[in-house]
């Protein structure tokens, strides 16, 4: 912030004043973080310390609680109560141990909403982030076709099939 003021004094001998004043806000901010879990078996798990969020700015960002916004919720394994009512310092990370426990196969998505300070006031607002998982059945494969461009001498094309046979 930048502010400028002239004062006047009640002493005609002394001159009127002026004032610049220059600092800097106060305001906690969030770094929302998204994690996926990758590819895993249908019926096994996948526990890891995921970081949800990050605080910057220059003042403590207050994390009123973290939950479920949509998705797979059932494929995700939260503690909630421990994401309740948090202060971190700036450059602090708000983590938590999650597991990804798919019963069916395919992609799983989770969105979570932390609900937090980080607004002129201190008012509250939300930030999302995502979690996702894939899981695959036992002897499933995946596959990935794609083309590049290759050049030394000439200009080609070549195409290719990576096949993942087993995790």
């Amino acid at each position: 912030y930048h502010i400028k003021a002239l004062l006047k004094t009640d002493w005609r001998l002394h001159p009127e004043l002026f004032a610049d004043v220059v600092g800097q806000g106060t305001l906690p901010q969030i770094e929302g973080h998204d994690y996926d879990f990758d590819s895993i078996m249908v019926g096994s798990t996948k526990q890891k310390e995921v970081k949800l969020a990050t605080a910057g700015g220059n003042e403590d960002l207050t994390i009123d609680e973290v939950s479920v916004g949509s998705g797979d919720s059932d494929s995700f394994i939260i503690n909630y109560n421990n994401l309740k009512n948090i202060t971190l310092k700036p450059a602090l990370d708000l983590t938590e141990l999650i597991t990804f426990a798919p019963q069916r196969r395919g992609l799983h998505e989770l969105t979570l909403k932390i609900i937090h300070d980080a607004n002129p006031n201190y008012q509250r607002t939300e930030t999302k982030i995502k979690l996702k998982g894939f899981a695959i059945e036992l002897g499933e494969k995946t596959y990935f076709q794609g083309e590049f461009d290759k050049s030394a001498c000439l200009r080609d094309t070549t195409s290719f099939v990576i096949e993942n046979t087993s995790n």
